[in-house]
């Protein structure tokens, strides 16, 4: 099994944690005992977790000692006091400021779309009709590298031809890898309105992507909360795990 690191991260958290499903949490156990890299990085995990809890504790036992090997007379206590007070405020904020930080990093908008988003495998359509034609050309130019070609291509099937739904697909996937969130939302919302079938599912999933790589989580929210309306939806497990990290702590703290 092969992962990025912040998928091993990702999937060792919620198992940390608790937020897994029942059957995730199951597969996390057995990915455990047969994938030696997610061992390792869970065994990672775990002292990290042991070494900030025991540096807080270190620091307190240190404090407790030094006062008790000399006890303060009694007009020096309330200066005494006030240093402890502004060590533990500093220690604090260390770890506050360490957390926020991490929290940006690990749980950013971007960060948590580049971890959900997956591109299609794009294969052309092969018709006889000139928008047909367009769309094959399109993604001829988009395997060979040529994506603002290929946007632009797509870009000129108009909604009266037969190969519209296709191309508006395409073009928001492209819109979406080139980081042109508002236009990709744009996109997949008119595909929707188009009511076909074949793409009514995934443009669920993706214009809830859509919204989040945009920075609006309001509308990504609602767009998780349609698809975990319907448990047998294809994108069902990946928008509950999607909306854990949206609401997780590091996002709120």
């Amino acid at each position: 099994m092969l992962m990025s690191k912040d998928i091993y991260f990702d999937r060792i958290e919620s198992y940390v944690e608790g937020t897994n499903p029942p059957q995730e949490k199951i597969k996390f156990e057995q990915d455990l005992e047969q994938d030696p890299k997610l061992k390792e990085e869970y065994h990672a995990y775990i002292a990290t977790q042991h070494a900030i809890e025991d540096l807080a504790l270190d620091q307190v036992r240190a404090k407790v000692a030094r006062i008790a090997q000399h006890p303060p007379r009694s007009a020096k206590v309330f200066q005494l006091n006030r240093r402890a007070i502004a060590i533990a405020a500093g220690f604090l904020l260390l770890i506050a400021a360490f957390s926020f930080l991490y929290g940006r990093q690990q749980y950013s908008d971007q960060k948590l779309f580049a971890q959900q988003y997956e591109s299609p495998n794009w294969s052309p359509i092969r018709g006889t009709t000139a928008a047909t034609a367009q769309y094959d050309q399109a993604i001829a130019s988009l395997q060979a590298g040529n994506k603002q070609e290929a946007m632009a291509q797509l870009s000129g099937i108009t909604r009266a031809d037969e190969v519209y739904a296709n191309a508006q697909y395409a073009l928001g996937h492209l819109q979406l890898q080139g980081e042109q969130a508002t236009d990709a939302a744009k996109t997949f919302e008119t595909l929707r309105e188009l009511n076909d079938k074949r793409y009514q599912e995934n443009v669920d999933w993706f214009l809830a992507l859509a919204y989040l790589q945009a920075g609006n989580e309001t509308q990504a929210n609602r767009q998780i909360g349609t698809i975990l309306q319907n448990q047998q939806h294809p994108y069902y497990q990946d928008a509950l795990t999607l909306q854990s990290r949206l609401q997780s702590f590091w996002r709120r703290f």
